[in-house]
């Protein structure tokens, strides 16, 4: 199980700069879904209490979140007990990418005639 939990942590610290944006998109897209059929659900009774209006709000969030964390614990789930092989090589993939792509950008605070 110790390697299995590291091709894990490499896929996902690999993959970060990806799945922050997905989950972060796909929360939002399950949040603003779970309001507007909430709201429907509560205006749609026949008598509505409004004391309880704020769990409309409150239940779009919780549901955003849920949904946003699915995505980091998913591909866990993959790396570590389904595919942890692939996971290491996917995560030492894209920790390359992105480790090379920082070397390769000009020294933007250097000094005229001054090397990085």
């Amino acid at each position: 199980m110790f390697w299995e939990t590291i091709a894990a942590i490499l896929l996902v610290l690999g993959t970060f700069a990806v799945w922050i944006y997905i989950a972060i998109f796909w929360g939002l897209i399950r949040a603003f879904i779970a309001f507007l059929t909430l709201t429907m659900e509560f205006l749609g009774d026949a008598n509505p209490d409004w004391a309880q209006i704020w769990m409309v709000p409150l239940g779009a969030i919780i549901r955003g979140f849920e949904a946003a964390w699915h995505i980091p614990s998913s591909i866990w789930f993959w790396a570590k007990f389904e595919h942890p092989v692939w996971a290491t090589v996917i995560g030492l993939l894209c920790l390359g990418i992105a480790n090379s792509s920082k070397r390769s950008q000009p020294c933007s605070t250097a000094i005229s005639g001054s090397n990085c």
